[in-house]
């Protein structure tokens, strides 16, 4: 009697780990290619010819600390919620898991903005839609392996 449940479970987050996974290669992928060319078109700006290289790198080495530890941790949040609303409400629609993947990959991006921030602070248009696509992605994942079963 308990082990359908058991097995649920460990279905679940086999396709949510696989789901994550997936969202990271999707972003990895599409969006390194955008952010190279971003980071060459403000490389002028951001360079400091005053600025000790030592200071460059320490600042380098925490934002790739930054976006390899509390980045993922932030957008795994939402994508948690998304797959427990659907476990518990049972839903097998693949829409559901494939919106509520896009969805949730860009809240936190989106959370970001401040009110009454500058034009600048938010988020480009073609870095949202990356961010979605992940999620598109993470979310048909967890349909296929787990989500069409709920």
């Amino acid at each position: 009697m308990i082990w359908p449940a058991i097995r649920r479970i460990i279905a679940v987050v086999f396709a949510f780990t696989l789901a994550c996974l997936t969202a990271l290669i999707v972003l990895f992928a599409v969006g390194a290619d955008w952010a190279a060319r971003e980071l060459a078109a403000h490389s002028n700006e951001l360079a400091d010819p005053r600025e000790p290289p030592e200071e460059v790198f320490l600042r380098g080495i925490g934002f790739v600390a930054f976006f390899v530890t509390v980045a993922p941790t932030l957008s795994v949040l939402p994508g948690l919620v998304a797959v427990i609303v659907g476990e518990v409400a049972k839903i097998r629609a693949a829409l559901y898991y494939i919106v509520a993947g896009g969805l949730a990959m860009i809240v936190m991006p989106l959370a970001y903005i401040v009110q009454n921030a500058p034009a600048e602070a938010v988020p480009s248009a073609q870095y949202l839609t990356i961010y979605a696509t992940g999620g598109f992605a993470a979310g048909l994942v967890y349909w296929l392996i787990a989500g069409r079963n709920a």
